[in-house]
């Protein structure tokens, strides 16, 4: 007789009902199993870069000799507060309004350069940040002036989007290590930021909205964070 969704205990006879939290215990300790024995890393690292306050990502990695490669979970911070009053549009605007809208998707791949000065590490990289949701804008505007010539503004915010935020920079980075299996690394970058959207900011054209468009800036990045490997060569 076949039997599915079930677990049967060693040293035990008969057949038990599907237990929930074993089976995740199991899941849990399965995977981490499997990384220990591939050489993995996993990597917590804090991003500042164009897009906005900056992130923290969450990612499982893998080295091959001189290349390293990773993916995981954007985690997106943000904040009410402006950072400047320059007008900017896509510039540190990037603010979630959804609760998917404050996970991202982040990837890497590096070259070490000089790995014969271990246990420092010299690399370059290329970057991959994406990131979905609206602009938070802030709007000055004329409201009235006064007898004596001063001019009163009304305050305003209104958001555009939401946009498909892809952040591709590319760079140099320092690890070293901290403690046995534990290292430190920074890195900064430079590169492309992509603005993806199904309704036009009327920056350009507002006779174009809800058409759909794209555009683009000029970025920068800065990570600074942890990474710990299962095996160390």
């Amino acid at each position: 007789m076949l039997i599915t969704n079930q677990i049967l205990e060693f040293g035990e006879v008969g057949v038990y009902k599907f237990n929930p939290t074993k089976s995740k215990l199991l899941l849990v300790a399965c995977f981490f199993s499997f990384v220990a024995q591939a050489q993995w890393q996993v990597q917590s690292t804090y991003v500042n870069s164009k897009i906005g306050t900056g992130g923290i990502n969450l990612l499982v990695a893998k080295q091959v000799n001189n290349h390293r490669i990773g993916i995981g979970l954007r985690v997106n911070l943000y904040s009410l507060a402006h950072k400047d009053d320059q007008g900017n549009i896509y510039t540190n605007r990037f603010y979630p309004i959804d609760f998917y809208q404050k996970f991202g998707l982040a990837g890497f791949y590096q070259y070490n350069f000089l790995s014969r000065l271990k246990p420092t590490r010299l690399y370059g990289f290329f970057d991959v940040q994406l990131a979905h949701g609206p602009t938070r804008n802030r709007i000055t505007s004329p409201y009235i002036t006064l007898p004596d010539g001063t001019t009163l503004y009304e305050e305003s915010f209104e958001r555009f989007g939401p946009f498909l935020w892809i952040e591709n920079t590319i760079g140099l980075g320092l690890q070293l290590v901290v403690y046995k299996n534990l290292d430190f690394h920074a890195q900064v970058g430079y590169g492309l930021m992509s603005i993806i959207g199904d309704k036009r900011h009327g920056k350009d054209n507002t006779a174009n909205l809800g058409r759909p468009f794209y555009d683009w800036e000029l970025t920068y990045m800065f990570q600074v964070g942890f990474v710990y490997s299962f095996r160390k060569d």
